[in-house]
């Protein structure tokens, strides 16, 4: 069988060579299989969506053929943990004589960066994303991590979770999450002067009460993205979007290279565990100064900023600075002005902001991840085992 090179998209020399062979299966949307075996690894070239019908068919030639066409039998099969992708509905009925591993997506994206970039020591690891599945069932987006890739990496704080009013709609009309972020700083909804365009009030007024009213289950997420989101429907720059990061890009074209001219309060509060970055206290901020007619320009360079520094600052003192690498991916650092702040940000507290650039920092790199992180966990749990055999009397 001849080797289809239009499916392979990039080829990563790893830190350090994996025990066994692994076949990863990447993630449902922006998907790419990976090939990871001794020091090289194999990444596709992506698929949008394998809800898709085509896409699917193509996805699960791919990993049944592409290993054959490279002459690697997989001892390991890696997919996401979420239940209900495709990728983790399909991945038993593969390879069966390989083993199985779930790899949290978001210790899967820094990952990825990780072994692109050569990163074998301990780093912050920052996966700000739209969503995906925690290891608590919740959904995640705005996660800090520190670890390697060796040791596996441990969550240490995140974005405060903002309530998904509508679930899925709320990703298509992020004025629901504008109207959330809203009512959890405690502002008055009616003091949002940039009204979504094409809403009707009574849709409005139907969120609101169920704010108010308070769901049993609320959709509620700690995700980067779905700030970006919220924060362009609130200045009135995208309260509905028909494309994906449709808001998000908006936000960062309005910021431009705006001078902030000010930075908002972002705490960090310890939450049990884990620390969360609070991000009510700036939307109290920007609510006022939105009702002093302070321009929409001026507003989201202030957000991007903001943030930028606040994840500066708490990597430059967790574990009192020891550790001086951040490994970021995630689709949030598409964005360029966001990206570019954090850097400087880093830089001046002598750390250095490192992303992938072998690989996207979306979820068409979460494959390499995936199949570096099961490879190691994979060797050390025979490790153990081997330790823990009693010799034979």
């Amino acid at each position: 069988m001849l080797f289809r090179a239009c499916t392979m998209a990039a080829t990563v020399s790893l830190p350090f060579a994996l025990h066994a062979p692994v076949l990863a299966l990447g993630s449902e949307m922006k998907n790419t299989v990976c090939i990871a075996a001794g020091t090289q690894a194999w990444v596709s070239a992506p698929l949008d969506d394998l809800k898709d019908a085509a896409s699917f068919d193509e996805w699960r030639c791919r990993v049944e053929t592409w290993p054959c066409e490279l002459g690697i039998e997989p001892a390991i099969i890696a997919h996401d943990l979420h239940p209900e992708y495709v990728t983790t509905k399909a991945a038993p009925a593969l390879h069966p004589r390989a083993r199985h591993l779930a790899v949290q997506h978001h210790e899967a994206h820094v990952a990825s960066c990780c072994a692109s970039e050569g990163c074998a020591g301990r780093v912050i690891g920052l996966a700000f994303d739209g969503t995906g599945y925690g290891a608590d069932g919740t959904l995640w987006g705005g996660e800090f991590f520190t670890g390697s890739l060796n040791d596996g990496f441990v969550r240490r704080a995140r974005l405060r979770p903002m309530t998904l009013a509508g679930g899925e709609a709320a990703i298509r009309e992020p004025w629901r999450i504008a109207l959330a972020l809203l009512h959890d700083a405690g502002v008055d909804e009616s003091r949002w002067r940039a009204l979504p365009r094409g809403v009707p009030a009574e849709r409005l007024a139907v969120v609101q009460h169920l704010l108010s009213a308070g769901a049993d289950a609320p959709v509620r997420s700690s995700s980067v993205g779905r700030l970006f989101d919220g924060v362009a429907a609130l200045l009135g720059i995208c309260p509905c979007a028909e494309r994906e990061a449709q808001a998000a890009v908006a936000l960062e074209h309005a910021a431009g290279a705006t001078d902030a001219g000010g930075l908002y309060p972002l705490p960090f509060a310890r939450e049990d565990a884990l620390e969360e970055l609070d991000w009510r206290p700036m939307v109290q901020r920007m609510s006022d100064e939105m009702g002093k007619g302070a321009s929409p320009a001026t507003l989201a360079a202030r957000f991007h900023d903001s943030l930028a520094e606040a994840v500066a600052a708490w990597c430059a003192r967790i574990d009192g600075g020891a550790v001086k690498t951040v490994a970021a991916a995630g689709g949030v650092f598409w964005n360029r002005r966001f990206t570019h702040s954090l850097r400087a940000m880093l830089e001046e507290r002598g750390c250095t902001l490192v992303t992938p650039s072998r690989v996207p920092p979306s979820d068409a790199g979460l494959s390499l991840g995936q199949a570096v992180l099961a490879g190691v966990r994979a060797a050390s749990v025979m490790a153990s085992s081997i330790r823990n055999l009693k010799p034979e009397i």
